[in-house]
């Protein structure tokens, strides 16, 4: 028997850090801290009871919002493939605009039934992600991707963990 790992397995995800797998964007773990009670880091535990101000609070250990939380992620260059913010309060109204998911990635993410309306969503990577019931009033959507990725090498900074 060969002691040598199978074409296409994967190394173990990190011990103590999110395992989920960012197959498409950066080929790598996840490895962001995990959120308190769960396997998964914030961004992709799958629990709507995440949005209250507090449980935010507390993981990043400063007074943000869910959308400033976001837009640091999309910013430092962090991927956010598969994260789950299905339901996610993020929207703004007339007076006052939503969330800035410039240039984020979120491919294969999870934003059913999310509140959307007003946001910013230029140049954002949504292939393969679900948007079933999700709020898109009044967003700006210049050159955001629904339909396809490319599988292209991101220069990627080292994550940074909270």
């Amino acid at each position: 028997m060969s002691s040598s790992p199978q074409v296409g397995s994967l190394p173990p995800a990190p011990a103590g850090l999110c395992p989920v797998h960012l197959t498409f964007s950066t080929r790598t773990y996840c490895a962001r801290k995990l959120l308190d009670g769960s396997d998964r880091c914030y961004f992709h535990a799958q629990n709507v009871a995440k949005y209250d101000t507090e449980v935010i609070k507390s993981h990043f250990i400063e007074n943000i919002t869910l959308a400033e939380a976001l837009r640091r992620e999309i910013v430092a260059g962090r991927s956010l493939e598969q994260a789950y913010l299905a339901e996610a309060p993020l929207a703004g109204n007339w007076f006052q605009k939503g969330c800035d998911l410039t240039d984020g990635i979120f491919l294969r993410a999870n934003f059913s039934g999310a509140h959307l309306s007003y946001s910013v969503l230029d140049r954002a990577d949504f292939a393969l992600a679900n948007l079933e019931s999700a709020r898109l009033g009044n967003c700006s959507i210049s050159d955001v991707k629904l339909l396809e990725h490319q599988v292209v090498q991101r220069k990627v900074p080292k994550q940074q963990l909270f």
